[in-house]
């Protein structure tokens, strides 16, 4: 039995965003072996399925170099941290994979996620989380764009 690369692929990536997301919900944070190993997985489906084509190459650098930047206008406007440079990381990977079809449809997604957490919690009258982890959002959008392809309107 021959198992194709794709469902190779779909459950590697998978646990890679969840290891990532699990650690982004306990420390606000990525460790590098995660990263690392996100990385590869992510470049790996890229080669097989692109072939490393420059736009999804280009799609991952615009995007991790795009949240970098918003991450350091935000704290140099004094707010602490925004987006962590995991989320940059995580992002551009996610860029690498989807391509710039996709890209679109993941920050949206994703921060419309966020978004309707935060006001759930508000309008439950739970506590909120002083900071809420991105990561997590962008995980589960990436896999449902991997994984469905982006989404034609």
């Amino acid at each position: 039995m021959i198992v194709e690369i794709p469902i190779v692929a779909s459950l590697l990536l998978g646990a890679c965003l969840i290891w990532l997301s699990v650690e982004d919900i306990r420390h606000l944070s990525f460790s590098i072996p995660a990263l690392a190993f996100y990385w590869v997985v992510a470049l790996v489906v890229s080669w097989f399925l692109h072939r490393l084509a420059w736009p999804y190459l280009a799609t991952g650098l615009v995007l991790g170099a795009g949240f970098l930047a918003l991450n350091w206008l935000f704290e140099r406007r004094g707010g602490g941290p925004g987006l962590g440079a995991g989320d940059a990381v995580l992002v551009a990977g996610a860029g690498v994979m989807i391509g710039p079809l996709g890209a679109p449809q993941l920050v949206l997604m994703a921060a419309l996620a966020g978004l309707v957490v935060m006001g759930t919690l508000r309008s439950t009258g739970t506590k909120r989380p002083k900071l809420l982890p991105f990561g997590p959002f962008l995980a589960v959008v990436t896999w449902i764009l991997f994984l469905e392809g982006p989404l034609i309107l």
